[in-house]
């Protein structure tokens, strides 16, 4: 951060700064301020996974076998065992979506304009389940989302995202 911070001082002191430079650095600083885990999931917003109604608890569960620590709230919205949309809203204003990963994992549409009504901020994920009916063929799991696309089995989930946290760490 110290380095960008400097890169950054260093290009404003030119006589031509290159403003677009100025601009990545300080978006990459913005980036990696922000508290983000291997999936990409972020704190301070609310992470909504739109699954079909035939998925969204199974999302869940997938997702649960990977963060277990108490910083994560998994909130189901819809599908066969979740709560209703009213009963949701009425939900929003307890949200403490600054200290926790608040993941509302649901089928409905209207999580998301609910959320930004409030003036919550909020990132859009679209995950599911292919093949999941078919013995022949591995059940595959797909999440894609801003700077996220991951497609795995079912079954290695953990393993794709502690290996993607391994990278992540490395690289940086």
């Amino acid at each position: 951060m110290v380095i960008m911070i400097d890169n950054i001082k260093t290009e404003l002191e030119k006589p031509n700064p290159d403003w677009l430079l100025i601009s990545n650095l300080a978006k990459d600083m913005y980036l990696k301020s922000q508290q983000t885990n291997s999936l990409g999931l972020k704190k301070g917003v609310v992470n909504i996974i739109k699954a079909s109604e035939y998925n969204c608890a199974e999302v869940v569960n997938s997702l649960k076998k990977c963060f277990t620590t108490t910083e994560y709230e998994y909130i189901l919205v819809g599908g066969y065992s979740g709560m209703t949309v009213t009963k949701f809203n009425k939900l929003i204003p307890t949200l403490n979506y600054n200290e926790k990963y608040i993941i509302v994992v649901t089928n409905k549409d209207q999580i998301y304009p609910n959320l930004t009504k409030a003036g919550i901020e909020c990132v859009l994920y679209n995950a599911g389940l292919r093949n999941k009916y078919d013995r022949d063929k591995t059940t595959t799991f797909h999440i894609k989302g801003p700077d996220v696309d991951i497609k795995c089995p079912v079954n290695e989930v953990q393993m794709y995202l502690r290996d993607n946290a391994l990278e992540i760490l490395l690289n940086n």
